[in-house]
């Protein structure tokens, strides 16, 4: 959870770019970036310390996990460094027809 909605704040963007920072953060280290345990204590951890980004370029992931929802990217500037990928179709995904109602997998 973002800070600021841990501390009672009003979530927006900002909170969602937080969340997207530890996403790609435990996804390239296999770590949550603000450690395990009870939910008020992994709380606690993301208002006042620091995420452990221990292997993870400096980059992306730490500039979305940032304290201050100001200073956090914005899903504009974040966009267009995603990489874009496509859609499979129905008939792409093996098993699938393609045709509504068929449930073959």
């Amino acid at each position: 959870m973002a800070p600021e909605y841990v501390v009672g704040g009003e979530p927006g963007p900002a909170a969602d770019v937080f969340a997207l920072g530890a996403v790609l953060a435990y996804a390239a280290t296999g770590r949550a970036p603000f450690g395990t345990g009870a939910p008020h204590v992994v709380n606690y951890r993301a208002v006042h310390e620091e995420p452990d980004l221990t292997g993870i370029p400096a980059g992306l992931a730490a500039q979305c996990l940032t304290k201050d929802p100001a200073a956090r990217p914005t899903p504009d500037l974040l966009c267009p460094l995603l990489p874009r990928g496509t859609t499979p179709r129905p008939s792409d995904v093996p098993g699938e027809t393609g045709q509504r109602g068929d449930l073959r997998r």
